[in-house]
């Protein structure tokens, strides 16, 4: 029977974890929960998948690990920034929309560097997202996370080449990515007005258009069952440009919808509410061998995400390859090829056969040259044939 437990907005998500023997972990799951799991039916599989190293990959890509952590109290009151010096340490990692404010001077900078390292910092400082997922991070028995506005320093241009060159280790490496996708902007938090809901379930009636483990199913009742595509794939956090990378490389994720709770790692995706979703197949095609079948495939896919990715948002039209070159980088360990200015070299008639979709413009200034996707400030599709 599928066990969920209805929390308030401060107090939510833990589970009892399963140690996996599949490969030797760092990270060791929670022996005595205060909280039930939402997805109680699949227990054993996600505390097996939060437990494994590699969640099945057949991967020999490697990545740095993220200079800084943030380690978090176990009241999840005060945090302190903590070098790694290269150490493999459990984290989870999290995926948000920036805010325009900065109330308090939270963020790290040159001049709050060392307090943040040696000091530590309140957490009742920072906006209700980061702060929402501390707790998520300590409910799973994960002592530290990386948040890119307090593991960067965010007024050094060198510190943040040096970190923006590591994203992909930052996302692939972590134990799970918590995504905010219903949160507009840092002040909105991860959890939403359906907190409290409870909902029955029933047979399966009108959804034909999902399908999960052969079974059939609805929800009737408070629940709306907006499917994941329209919850996760059309939510605020999947219109920005910088958080693209940060949807495609996490192994594992839990997305904080408007709605509900999504899990998704590379066997499958479930909802809070249990509708029936396709299993997901291939997350990683350039991560895992399995899915490396030919160049062909490999190409067809790189220019798939090119067009997703040029049709989300930048706040500087400067970070466009920057904003996707975690991504670039983790196909150039699969396929040794010159990378230049957003295309590469084996396949560069391909990757020339672009066009803008509608009408749009170009960028105006001229870091790119003109025959490259970066150069427009509009979304692009390519003319390729299958």
């Amino acid at each position: 029977m599928w066990l969920r437990r209805c929390v308030a907005e401060e107090d939510f998500l833990a589970s009892n974890f399963a140690t996996d023997d599949h490969r030797e972990s760092t990270y060791s799951p929670p022996s005595s929960p205060s909280l039930l799991f939402p997805f109680a039916d699949n227990g054993t599989f996600i505390t097996e998948s939060l437990s494994s190293r590699d969640n099945g990959l057949d991967s020999d890509v490697s990545f740095e690990t993220p200079s800084r952590l943030l380690e978090i109290k176990d009241d999840a009151t005060s945090i302190k920034l903590v070098e790694t010096n290269g150490r493999e340490i459990p984290y989870a990692a999290l995926s948000y929309c920036w805010g325009k404010d900065d109330v308090g001077g939270w963020k790290t900078t040159m001049a709050t560097l060392g307090s943040h390292k040696t000091v530590g910092l309140n957490v009742s400082l920072l906006p209700k997202t980061l702060q929402h997922s501390l707790r998520i991070t300590r409910s799973l028995d994960i002592s530290y996370i990386w948040i890119d506005a307090l593991c960067i320093i965010q007024d050094s241009s060198e510190d943040w080449a040096k970190e923006a060159a590591k994203m992909a280790g930052v996302y692939f490496g972590s134990v799970v990515t918590i995504a905010a996708s219903g949160a507009r902007s840092w002040a909105d938090g991860c959890f939403n007005k359906n907190s409290r809901r409870v909902f029955e379930r029933g047979s399966y009636s009108n959804y034909t258009n999902t399908y999960f483990h052969g079974a059939w199913e609805r929800y009737h009742g408070i629940f709306s069952g907006v499917a994941y595509s329209g919850l996760v794939l059309d939510s605020p956090l999947a219109k920005r440009g910088w958080t693209f990378q940060e949807h495609r490389l996490p192994r594992r994720t839990l997305y904080f919808t408007s709605d509900q709770l999504f899990w998704e790692c590379q066997h499958c995706r479930m909802g809070e509410d249990n509708f029936p979703m396709k299993q997901k197949l291939g997350g990683h095609p350039i991560l895992d061998s399995k899915h490396l079948t030919s160049d062909e495939a490999a190409r067809l896919w790189y220019l798939g995400v090119v067009e997703d990715y040029s049709r989300r948002q930048l706040t500087y039209a400067t970070d466009k390859l920057v904003a996707v070159s975690a991504l670039a980088k983790s196909a150039h360990q699969r396929r040794p090829q010159p990378y230049i200015a957003g295309l590469w070299k084996d396949s560069i008639l391909h990757g020339l056969m672009w066009r803008r979709e509608g009408q749009g413009t170009k960028h105006a200034f001229q870091s790119f040259p003109s025959w490259s996707w970066a150069t427009q400030n509009s979304a692009i599709q390519y003319l390729w044939t299958n």
